[in-house]
């Protein structure tokens, strides 16, 4: 998200009784003006977008970030420390709202930050979004970034996303240290977002020992607790649910049984007609009478 110098004018919502839809009111008591809140709110999804800001509000208390219910200092505030977030990214959006929102609103929209994941690294750190990678019609009207400096060094947090890597790459893994590098360089924090469906661990794409490692070291690990509904969590080549395996009676290890096979029912035949067929009557043997008479009369003029 590109830096901003100031706050931009935003009109507010028409519908406002406050502003009326001008999306300034005066503050009392002085000449000043100040941002409505409708104004701020419709400010705010678009910084946010629209994921975020649509999310689950909660409204003073996460374990990223806590407000008095006075108001004043946040008493507990992680946007300032390298955390690794262990939670479902329905959990996670909320908790990042409302620490979000109240960063812009106490630094006048001066905070900047970056939602990205382990793919996006894995892009720049190859080269596909420098800007000589572009043709001209398209490079100077999109954001491109010539290395992960350009990518993450200018915001005041990163949140990286796991889980995104369809397949293995050799250099992701380094990829991911150089980014984690360049933040501690710069003196910046960075957020690790795991998600129980993708643990980063052996077999995951974005792992190595020696990441695993770098991130002991350093990163405070986080558990969100769950806000939201519980998620479907691939296992096994197919979709399980606890709440439906339970409503089943199987548990969510257990393969449901085949389903029986029920015998075809019974057809009603009818018995097979008794054969009437004789053999020395049968005229296509014998003949017929006529030609067994004109037969025996030649027999008799034989002798």
């Amino acid at each position: 998200m590109p830096r901003e110098e100031h706050v931009p004018y935003v009109p507010g919502n028409p519908s406002c009784l406050i502003c009326k839809g001008e999306g300034m009111v005066r503050i009392p008591g002085s000449l000043d003006t100040k941002q409505c809140i409708c104004a701020f709110t419709l400010y705010l999804k678009a910084r946010l977008g629209e994921e975020i800001a649509t999310s689950k509000p909660i409204v003073s208390k996460s374990v990223l970030y806590e407000v008095p219910p006075s108001g004043g200092e946040p008493i507990v505030d992680l946007t300032n420390q390298n955390c690794f977030i262990k939670g479902w990214w329905a959990d996670f959006k909320p908790n990042f709202r409302l620490a979000a929102m109240h960063l812009l609103e106490r630094r006048s929209f001066q905070w900047y930050f970056s939602i990205i994941t382990d793919e996006q690294i894995k892009t720049v750190f190859v080269g596909s979004e420098a800007y000589s990678q572009k043709s001209r019609k398209k490079r100077d009207d999109i954001v491109t970034y010539n290395s992960l400096s350009d990518f993450v060094g200018s915001q005041d947090l990163v949140v990286i996303r796991l889980g995104f890597l369809g397949y293995k790459n050799v250099a992701m893994s380094g990829a991911l240290k150089e980014t984690l590098m360049i933040r501690q360089a710069l003196g910046k924090p960075t957020w690790i977002l795991e998600e129980p469906n993708s643990v980063f661990d052996e077999g995951h794409h974005s792992w190595s020992l020696d990441v695993e490692e770098y991130i002991q070291h350093r990163y405070d690990v986080v558990e969100l607790p769950q806000l939201a509904d519980r998620e479907y969590v691939p296992k096994r080549g197919r979709i399980e649910v606890d709440s439906i395996a339970s409503e089943d009676g199987l548990s969510v290890d257990e393969e449901p049984p085949p389903p029986r096979k029920e015998p075809p029912p019974p057809t009603s035949r009818k018995p097979p007609a008794p054969n009437t067929y004789d053999l020395m009557n049968d005229p296509t043997i014998v003949g017929t009478k006529e030609q067994q008479l004109k037969k025996k009369y030649k027999q008799r003029r034989s002798f």
